[in-house]
């Protein structure tokens, strides 16, 4: 799995959640990292059997990155695995290494966890957390979080958190995420760009001045 950081996490979870890898026993657990993968440890550890639990859990967090060797050699050692084993590769990347895609696919899944890429996209986003988290919100409720916080989908994920305790079932508004949610120093710059594009001055002036007013240098500001 790879792709914005916020699904990616929240994918393994679920992914470990679906096989009941969620609460193995801690030596039933690995994690590996590009500063100690080894080659070796990985085949050892990937081979062995859980020890009263049903599964084996065996994380690769940014191993693979660009080295097709080791994305290869990891490939190769695929059908070795016993079933016990459940290998979950997480690739905090837009882009995948490409000996991923020699693999079989009943060997590996592979998925792609874009995040939100418009202002549009980041509004609907919103729009489903909430309605998985059963938690009710106005059109400016959603308008008035995402121009505060931005595509941070964790920030995000946590001001929703926040507002759910504070609302107690009642539905947000502009005026609860105004007065709990601080604005982000990064001013949304989808909503930034939509307005320039839609020549709403006063939106993209007033999200500019903001910047500015953080510390922020024009130049950065025009990157």
């Amino acid at each position: 799995i790879y792709g914005n950081d916020f699904l990616v996490a929240k994918e393994a979870k679920e992914i470990a959640n679906t096989y009941g890898a969620h609460d193995v026993l801690e030596g039933n657990k690995t994690v590996f990292d590009s500063s100690n993968f080894d080659m070796s440890q990985f085949q050892q550890v990937s081979q062995a059997l859980p020890f009263m639990d049903s599964v084996r859990l065996l994380v690769l967090e940014d191993v693979i990155k660009n080295n097709t060797s080791i994305g290869t050699s990891i490939i190769q050692h695929l059908p070795h695995l016993p079933e016990s084993t459940l290998l979950i590769i997480k690739e905090h990347s837009d882009k995948i290494n490409s000996s991923m895609s020699k693999a079989s696919a009943k060997e590996l899944t592979v998925k792609n966890l874009v995040g939100p890429k418009s202002n549009r996209e980041l509004h609907q986003w919103i729009k489903e957390q909430t309605l998985n988290k059963n938690l009710p919100i106005s059109p400016s409720g959603i308008t008035a979080l995402a121009h505060n916080v931005g595509v941070n989908l964790w920030s995000i994920d946590n001001e929703l958190e926040k507002l759910s305790l504070y609302t107690q079932g009642r539905q947000i508004t502009d005026v609860e995420v105004k007065e709990l949610v601080h604005a982000s120093e990064e001013i949304n710059l989808f909503g930034t760009i939509d307005a320039i594009i839609e020549k709403k001055r006063g939106t993209a002036f007033h999200n500019i001045s903001a910047l500015l007013t953080e510390g922020h240098d024009t130049n950065s500001i025009l990157r």
